[in-house]
């Protein structure tokens, strides 16, 4: 079984692969591990090229700092695992990607947005459940205290 693991850095992070390695057969199954660099959208003032160059090298970093510190706690707990960062939309990149590989399952965090928030920014854990044909395991991120 192939497991995407969407890890975005946020607090459900470890959540997130954690359970998906309780889902794992060790030998048998391989997670995905997956973290969509967001890159910032083109600008066409000038001066502002080079900045958004180096805000999306930042977020092709960040994308491979997430997915290789998993890929070593992977490691570390004799599960196979493989490494994703592709860039966009992270709603889009997720589907995708999950779809390239022929994913049998995706873990995803979901981040508890209000309302507002969700109509703002929309949800990506919604996105994927509606737009993917494989079982999509949401977990739930922690509650923040207001």
């Amino acid at each position: 079984m192939r497991i995407v693991v969407a890890l975005d850095g946020g607090e459900s992070t470890k959540a997130v692969f954690e359970r998906a390695c309780t889902l794992v057969q060790r030998g048998r199954d391989v997670l995905v591990l997956l973290s969509v660099a967001e890159h910032a959208f083109p600008s066409y003032g000038e001066g502002y090229q080079q900045a958004l160059m180096q805000a999306n090298k930042r977020a092709d970093a960040r994308a491979r700092e997430i997915v290789q510190c998993y890929a070593k706690k992977a490691a570390a707990l004799n599960i196979s695992a493989e490494e994703c960062t592709p860039s966009g939309d992270p709603r889009l990149a997720i589907v995708e990607e999950a779809e390239r590989i022929g994913a049998d399952m995706l873990v995803i965090g979901r981040r508890n947005l209000s309302g507002i928030e969700r109509a703002v920014v929309g949800s990506t854990s919604a996105f994927c459940m509606r737009e993917l044909s494989c079982a999509v395991l949401i977990v739930k991120g922690a509650r923040s205290e207001s």
